[in-house]
């Protein structure tokens, strides 16, 4: 509750067990909310499901919460973290250069979409130009798992 789902939200991903609730109760106790609720909520559900879950102090049950985005995904209790761990390696064996483009581009959603074209045509640049990049598409070709690395390729 409160802060604990603002913490929750500033992760990349949000894992709930089925009998989880989330809540913003600062309200019930005269706050407007704190640790970054307002950037990530906004973010999640939206600024008007936001105002209506900040001003009552709502509550949503786990299906509810990802019905709404609140969290991404909604596993058996007692399952959340073995999920979030089996994630994490998931996202760990990915392309970090395009994870960390990915990133980007959204921390600073929303805004200008021609700005956002800009941007989106200089990380593509650049990843085109990665190690990582060459080793998917070697990947793709040879029908194995890549393995990625992280590091741009060096000027000839």
């Amino acid at each position: 509750m409160g802060a604990g789902l603002a913490l929750a939200l500033a992760c990349d991903r949000a894992i709930a067990g089925a009998d989880a609730r989330f809540g913003t109760s600062f309200s019930r106790v005269g706050l407007a909310g704190d640790m970054g609720i307002f950037a990530t909520l906004p973010n999640r559900i939206g600024p008007a499901a936001a105002r209506q879950m900040l001003m009552f102090a709502g509550q949503v049950g786990a299906s509810e919460a990802a019905r709404i985005g609140l969290v991404d995904a909604v596993v058996e209790s007692g399952q959340a973290l073995a999920s979030a761990r089996d994630d994490a390696r998931r996202l760990a064996a990915g392309p970090p250069l395009a994870l960390a483009a990915v990133k980007s581009m959204l921390a600073r959603w929303p805004r200008d979409p021609f700005e956002v074209l800009s941007d989106e045509i200089s990380h593509q640049v650049a990843l085109f130009d990665s190690d990582d990049f060459a080793e998917g598409v070697a990947a793709y070709h040879e029908r194995r798992a890549p393995v990625f690395r992280g590091q741009q390729r060096l000027p000839s």
